[in-house]
């Protein structure tokens, strides 16, 4: 990765600093194939070595990973990320408090100290491709297996019955009264990034 860099999206991010930067951070291994090598054998270390080569949590490569972009595209965005350049959110500032992310490639949304994250706004208020064959939006999807499950295109389909499926959702165990909330979602990051548990309903 020192030498290649890594790739997020279709975007090249030179993480060669960054390696350097965990072995001094987090030590290195001094044996077998990977003596040398940052250490990452623990899961304080991994969560180290993800968030230093993640653009959303460290401003150089938010930076870099926008400005590989704009050379692709024609379109500016690395001001996008300028104004945390210099930021880099470690595995101790993440146990200290909630951090906010950084404005990265690695998402289509665009978020900073004066806006909360929305999907698509890079895509939409910025013109940048969409992530298509052909740069657009596009609603027929003809991969074998959406075909297969008859989701080429989008359509309706009705709520699940909950009371045949997990009993009167209108009454918890004990017999209370209880609200029952519906969402629809194109997928569940809405819940899966905000609360990691079994969740039947997600």
């Amino acid at each position: 990765m020192d030498e290649l860099g890594a790739t997020t999206k279709g975007v090249r991010l030179p993480v060669g600093d960054e390696v350097g930067w965990l072995a001094s951070r987090n030590d290195t291994i001094r044996c077998g194939v990977a003596d040398g090598r940052p250490r990452i054998d623990r899961a304080d270390l991994f969560c180290e070595a993800i968030l230093a080569m993640s653009g959303t949590t460290n401003g150089r490569l938010a930076v870099a990973g926008f400005e590989a972009l704009e050379a692709r595209t024609g379109v500016p965005l690395a001001d996008l990320a300028h104004e945390r350049a210099g930021d880099r959110i470690t595995f101790a500032d993440t146990v200290t408090q909630p951090r906010s992310v950084i404005c990265s490639p690695e998402w289509s949304g665009c978020e900073s100290e004066r806006r909360r994250y929305a999907p698509f706004t890079i895509n939409v208020e910025r013109l940048k491709p969409w992530h298509t064959l052909t740069g657009r939006q596009h609603f027929f999807v003809d991969h074998d297996w959406m075909a297969e499950l008859g989701e080429m295109l989008p359509i309706y389909r009705p709520p699940l019955d909950l009371l045949s499926t997990f009993g009167d959702p209108s009454r918890g165990d004990l017999g209370e009264d209880q609200l029952v909330a519906r969402y629809l979602t194109p997928h569940s990051k809405w819940s899966i990034h905000s609360e990691y548990q079994d969740n039947p309903t997600c």
